[in-house]
């Protein structure tokens, strides 16, 4: 659900670069620097707000509502399943016009057994999410109160959390809580009141903050182990996980079978993580059955090999978020996007982007985009603000390296450019048809494949040191390095993705339509994009859809982070 700001991209970029943390770090909040406090400033003289503390108390202050407003809601919502159907079009009605604060009612209500009231609910979320959003505002608000560690800031946010009703802005808080209310790794009392609040959006939210404290601090999250709320336990399991604590494991293998989907994937990937290569092969469905199934397969792990098992040798803050990054391209107004989308379904953002054929998340909420028939590389923000660009023809893929330069790969060449534009290198690329895709490893080769279904492999000088062809890709293709040195290949001319060895041997496959892309997750299913279909679809390892989201262009990168 919470996509958790520039400390979560930092450590992942950390997890990425293959540094090992080895023991559980105090994970201080890093405030916000002094561009970033500048933008905020504009988003809040663009509205009309005053800088001063009392006015940015204020946005929150007004929009956060009584625990009597808030039982009216309720009471609203469960009206949606009366008897009358007056009476259940006028709390619809009601429910529409109060606007977001009743939105996390809603969400709730999303889970009732009555089909009544589930479905008058997703109905209402659809209105009220098409009501202008003032996340912008309230995030901006939230960071630049946390910067300035003003009086009442963490009361006032408190306070609020109930009311939140947009996954930015709980992020926001959250982080503003962390800078807020901790210190040298202790918590401030009015976080540690939050524990026992009656609200589980506060719970969640000392939750999330003490597990950016020392392990002694931690501690106090044991009890919300047992919590009613599935996010609160969740949230205390993985503060537990990063200090060692081996009570999180059994309740992270529990929310697989009980917990909303968007959770239950989170709880996954970290015990995936925790498990490397003795996981067990049962991936995680969508159905009760397979849900359970997964549950107890996890069960019967951690009691075959978790006494073995280092926790503190696991760096959790590199965990999948469950969020998916999807470049679609020719939509029919001609232009294009790059969004993310939530395992709950919704989309957390989007940007306008003339023809997006690749893109990367950077740390910072910063996004490396291919604009192919833009003839640019991209850098932009989640607002759409461009922070770097470079000019190169029909880019097919990028990739920020760990030295801060650019590999991209053209339809003719692959080359690296610093951040001011000198290329380093670049080797054109044309046995093979136009390039469809590329990306370079960790040992500095770089992978690619061409239209003709050529495979090859440069080494650090360009030279060529693997060739291997596997027949037409037709539409396009795309190419993965596996950690087993295995190639993940979509290939679209026989309708199908294949995982082949360095020979090109066959070693599994899966059918769909005409491929644009293939990505391998850590749980071993697999994200697929599709031409023919204009889907992205994960399958697991026997090849069974495991969700699929159609679109009205054309998808040709998803990843999952």
């Amino acid at each position: 659900m919470l996509s958790r700001s520039r400390l979560v991209n930092a450590l992942a970029c950390v997890a990425l670069l293959g540094i090992g943390l080895t023991s559980p770090p105090v994970l201080a909040a890093e405030p916000p620097d002094a561009s970033e406090i500048a933008q905020y400033e504009q988003v809040l003289k663009a509205a009309k707000i005053s800088l001063e503390d009392p006015a940015l108390l204020a946005v929150f202050r007004t929009r956060t509502i009584s625990d009597k407003e808030r039982a009216t809601l309720a009471d609203k919502v469960r009206q949606l399943g009366a008897r009358l159907w007056k009476a259940r079009e006028k709390a619809s009605a009601d429910l529409v016009r109060a606007g977001r604060p009743a939105l996390p009612l809603l969400q709730r209500a999303l889970r009732d057994p009555d089909l009544e009231v589930s479905h008058r609910a997703e109905r209402c979320i659809a209105e009220i999410e098409n009501q202008t959003s003032e996340a912008p505002l309230l995030q901006a608000t939230a960071h630049l109160l946390a910067a300035r560690k003003s009086k009442d800031a963490a009361q006032t946010m408190l306070a609020y959390l109930p009311s939140a009703n947009e996954d930015l802005v709980i992020e926001a808080v959250h982080e503003a809580l962390a800078l807020l209310t901790l210190s040298q790794g202790k918590a401030a009392p009015v976080l540690v009141a939050a524990l026992t609040d009656h609200e589980p959006s506060r719970r969640c939210a000392a939750a999330f903050v003490l597990g950016r404290a020392e392990t002694s601090e931690q501690k106090r999250l044991r009890p919300l182990l047992q919590d009613r709320d599935d996010e609160v336990r969740f949230q205390a399991a993985a503060a537990l996980l990063r200090g060692g604590d081996r009570s999180a494991v059994p309740i992270l293998v529990d929310l697989l079978a009980t917990a909303p989907m968007h959770l239950a994937s989170q709880a996954e990937d970290y015990l995936y993580r925790l498990a490397d290569a003795n996981a067990p092969s049962t991936a995680l469905g969508s159905d009760s059955k397979s849900r359970e199934n997964c549950r107890i397969a996890w069960r019967d792990w951690w009691k075959q090999h978790g006494e073995r098992i280092d926790l503190k040798k696991l760096n959790v803050e590199a965990a999948y978020l469950g969020l998916t990054l999807v470049c679609e391209a020719h939509l029919p107004n001609g232009s294009g996007r790059v969004f993310e989308r939530g395992p709950d379904g919704k989309v957390r953002w989007e940007i306008t982007v003339y023809n997006p054929i690749d893109a990367q998340y950077l740390s910072g909420d910063r996004l490396l985009i291919a604009n192919c028939n833009g003839n640019q590389v991209l850098e932009m923000d989640r607002q759409g603000k461009t922070h770097w660009k470079y000019d190169v023809s029909s880019p097919v893929a990028v990739q920020r390296l760990s030295n801060g330069n650019t590999f991209i790969g053209t339809y003719q060449a692959v080359l690296e450019v610093t951040r001011d534009g000198k290329v380093l290198y670049n080797y054109p690329r044309n046995k093979g048809g136009s390039l469809y895709y590329a990306q370079k490893q960790r040992n500095g080769h770089i992978l690619c494949i061409h239209g003709n279904g050529l495979v090859c492999e440069l080494d650090t000088t360009g030279k060529e040191v693997l060739a291997v062809n596997i027949g037409g890709t037709a539409i396009w293709g795309g190419i993965e390095v596996l950690p087993s040195g295995r190639l993940l290949v979509a290939k679209s001319s026989t309708n199908t993705a294949v995982e082949i060895d360095r020979q090109g041997k066959e070693l599994w496959s899966c059918s769909v339509h005409q491929p644009l892309s293939a990505t391998r997750l850590r749980n071993g299913n697999t994200l697929l994009t599709s031409y023919q279909d204009r889907t992205v679809t994960e399958v697991d390892r026997n090849g069974k859809e495991v969700w699929k989201l159609p679109l009205k262009g054309l998808p040709f990168r998803a990843r999952r982070r």
